[in-house]
């Protein structure tokens, strides 16, 4: 990239950095460290015109949602659909990204449009952790 006059580096990250879920202590601390490293490498090698990024994803449209779905409907005593209808109701969007969607997010941070951008990282959860 450096060679090439720059480029655009978006790291997939999670929204648990942001939550704080209990049990996952490592998994979070991980995931924080990637956040960490998106924006130290974002000085590193900004001066090269390489912009570093991320996205910090929430639950998925798709098949592991629908896996968590049955596991915890089940546990509800509720069908998979009612399942995600909830869990969708407690967004300020009431909708749970899709895969696209969160691709588009990904494509605008590697787009010119977000020039300027580096070292950030933007919640695509259907606003589930507002910050």
């Amino acid at each position: 990239m450096r060679d090439h006059g720059g480029g655009s580096i978006v790291l997939v990250n999670t929204g648990a950095v942001i939550s704080n879920p209990p049990r996952l202590g490592a998994y979070t601390a991980s995931k924080a460290a990637l956040a960490g490293a998106a924006r130290t490498l974002a000085v590193e090698v900004g001066q090269w015109g390489i912009r570093v990024n991320g996205v910090f994803l929430g639950g998925v449209a798709g098949d592991n949602i629908l896996h968590a779905a049955k596991d915890q409907a089940a546990a509800a005593g509720i069908t998979p659909q009612e399942w995600l209808a909830q869990r969708e109701a407690t967004l300020p969007l009431r909708h749970m990204p899709t895969a696209d969607e969160c691709a588009g997010a990904v494509l605008f941070l590697c787009s010119d449009l977000a020039a300027a951008v580096t070292g950030q990282h933007i919640s695509v959860n259907g606003g589930q952790w507002t910050t």
